[in-house]
């Protein structure tokens, strides 16, 4: 199976379990768990795994374990759907 490299934005504590688009080859992934015992890394999988379609063994941390940059090998598969990812927009303070 061709792998390529993807670059992830990880954020471990978050509100949400949420996966947001950045370019083409970086994604940023919210996930509730905290970052102790590799419990946010397991959940990074658990939620990229579901989200793009393909098997949790076949996504790998080739570096970051314990950074929040993190590089993933993927299957092809992962970047056709990266496109379809949301983009997370920033909140503007609107003055009035």
């Amino acid at each position: 199976m061709n792998q390529e490299l993807l670059t992830v934005y990880a954020k471990a504590g978050a509100r949400l379990n949420q996966i947001y688009l950045i370019d083409e080859n970086t994604i940023r992934v919210e996930v509730r768990e905290r970052a102790e015992k590799g419990l946010a890394n397991k959940a990074i999988i658990r939620l990229m795994s579901d989200t793009f379609g393909v098997s949790a063994s076949t996504l790998k941390i080739v570096r970051g374990q314990t950074s929040s940059i993190k590089h993933f090998t993927a299957p092809l598969k992962v970047f056709e759907k990266i496109p379809s990812l949301p983009t997370k927009k920033k909140s503007s303070k609107i003055d009035e």
